[in-house]
C-alpha cells in the first residue's frame, strides 16, 4: 500500500484465485470500489520427456520445458523420489528442468516428473554390458612336479568364468586352483604332469581367451619351486626357492619385471642352495608377477594382495559443554589416508569457521567453535563404509 500526495496505491504481488473479488478504498466519508479479475494459467509442457536406452555404466539424461516457471517440482525414479547426489545430478533453469543419472546398472524403470498437477512418465532402458577381457591369457612353460598360473583381468568384477582344458570344463581340486581378486581370475595348475600340457581356455559368457600350457621334464638343480601367496595389505610375505646344490651365480628377483633390491622392506637370503626374499608390510602394488632366475634357471609364481579394511579403533566419546566454549569430537582410524566425511543429524558438515576439521596420523578431529545450544545433536564420522557416532550437549 502506498500513499503519494493525493494518489493512494494497492499492489497485490504473486496473484493467486483467491485473490479475485471486490476491492473498496475508503477516505474520510468517501469510497471507490473495483472488481479484480484473476486468469488461473494452466500449467503444461512445452518440451516433453523422452524415453532413454543406454548401457551399463553409462548416462541418461531426461529434460522438459514447462510453459511457465515453477518453484516446486520432483524427479522419481519408480514412484521413489530423487534427490540430487554424485549419480544424481537435478537442474532447473527458468522453464527447463533436467536429470542426469550416471553409474546405471542394469534395469528398466519408469522416470516420472512432477510439477504442481502435472504429470509426465517416460521409459529408461538400460543394458547389461558384456564382460570382456582387459589382459588376455598368455602361453606359459611350466615343469614337472612344478605349476603354473594362467591369469587375466577382465572389466566386471562380479563375473565368474568357466576354464577348460581341452575342451573339457574344470572343477576346482587339489591340483586345479581358481583364483578371484578384483578383475583379475587365473587358474592355477599344481603338481604339473605331461598330461597337464593342452589349450586351455577362460569362458566369460560372451568372449573367449585361449593359451597354451607346455610341460617340460624336470630340472633336477631345482628341489623346491617359489609356491603362489595369498595375503592382507600391511602383512608379510616369503618366497623361497631350493636348488640342489649352491651356486656361484647371484639370484635375480624380479616383481612384475622389476628387478628387487635388499631395502628395509624387502629382505633378499641366500644360504647355500636355499634363497629366500621377504616382504614386510606388503602393498596393494606388490601383487602381480613373482620371478626367481639364477643362471639358466627359472620359476615363476603369482602374489595376490587383498585390500585391508578400515577399522575405527577408538570411538567418538559423548561431549558436553557449556554455550561459548569449544566442543571437540575425535576418533582414530586404522587408515589415515581414506576420506574422512562428518555429519550432524545426517547431515554432512564441511569445513568453517563454525566447524574446524583435521587428520594427524591416525586421529580424525572436529572441533566445534563457539558452541551454542544449535550445536546440540548426533554427531558421525564416516571413513570408507565404517562410522562411529557420539551424541553432543551444549546446556
Amino acid at each position: 500500500m502506498k500513499r503519494e500526495g493525493k494518489r493512494a496505491e494497492l499492489l497485490i504481488h504473486g496473484l493467486t484465485g483467491m485473490d479475485a473479488g471486490l476491492y473498496r478504498c475508503m477516505a474520510g466519508g468517501s469510497q471507490s470500489t473495483a472488481q479484480v479479475k484473476v486468469e488461473v494459467k494452466t500449467l503444461k509442457l512445452v518440451k516433453h520427456l523422452e524415453p532413454v536406452d543406454t548401457e551399463e555404466d553409462g548416462i541418461a539424461t531426461f529434460s522438459c520445458e514447462l510453459n511457465y516457471v515453477v518453484a516446486n517440482a520432483e524427479w522419481l525414479l519408480n514412484n521413489v523420489r530423487l534427490r540430487s547426489i554424485a549419480i544424481n545430478r537435478i537442474q532447473h533453469m527458468g522453464t527447463m528442468h533436467s536429470l542426469m543419472m550416471q553409474k546405471l546398472r542394469p534395469q528398466e524403470s519408469r522416470i516420472t516428473f512432477k510439477a504442481g498437477l502435472l504429470t509426465e512418465t517416460t521409459i529408461l532402458k538400460v543394458k547389461e554390458r558384456p564382460a570382456v577381457f582387459l589382459r588376455s591369457l598368455e602361453d606359459v612353460v611350466g615343469e614337472e612336479q612344478g605349476e603354473v598360473c594362467l591369469q587375466c583381468e577382465i572389466s566386471k568384477d562380479s563375473v565368474t568364468p568357466v576354464w577348460r582344458k581341452d575342451g573339457t570344463v574344470l572343477t576346482p581340486d587339489d591340483k586345479h586352483e581358481f583364483v578371484q581378486c578384483g578383475k583379475s581370475r587365473a587358474l592355477i595348475v599344481h603338481s604339473l604332469s605331461k598330461e597337464d600340457a593342452g589349450q586351455y581356455t577362460c569362458d566369460l559368457g560372451t568372449n573367449q581367451s585361449k593359451a597354451k600350457v607346455t610341460v617340460h621334464d624336470l630340472h633336477i638343480t631345482i628341489v623346491q619351486r617359489i609356491k603362489t601367496a595369498s595375503v592382507l595389505e600391511g602383512e608379510n610375505c616369503a618366497f623361497e626357492c631350493h636348488l640342489s646344490h649352491g651356486l656361484d651365480d647371484e639370484p635375480v628377483w624380479t616383481i612384475n619385471g622389476q628387478v628387487v633390491v635388499s631395502n628395509s622392506r624387502v629382505q633378499l637370503v641366500n644360504n647355500r642352495h636355499i634363497y629366500k626374499m621377504t616382504i614386510r608390510d606388503v602393498v596393494l602394488s606388490d601383487a602381480g608377477d613373482v620371478v626367481f632366475t639364477i643362471k639358466d634357471l627359472s620359476c615363476r609364481t603369482m602374489l595376490f594382495v587383498k585390500e585391508k579394511p578400515v577399522h575405527i579403533f577408538r570411538d567418538l566419546l559423548r561431549v558436553k559443554a557449556v554455550p561459548g566454549e569449544d566442543a571437540e569430537l575425535s576418533c582414530e582410524i586404522t587408515k589415515p589416508e581414506v576420506t574422512i566425511r562428518w555429519l550432524k543429524n545426517g547431515h554432512p558438515i564441511r569445513q568453517s569457521h563454525k566447524y574446524e576439521m583435521s587428520m594427524e596420523k591416525n586421529l580424525a578431529r572436529l572441533v566445534i567453535k563457539n558452541a551454542s545450544i544449535r550445536d546440540s545433536g548426533e554427531y558421525c564420522c564416516e571413513a570408507d563404509g565404517v562410522a562411529s557416532r557420539a551424541k553432543v550437549e551444549i546446556r
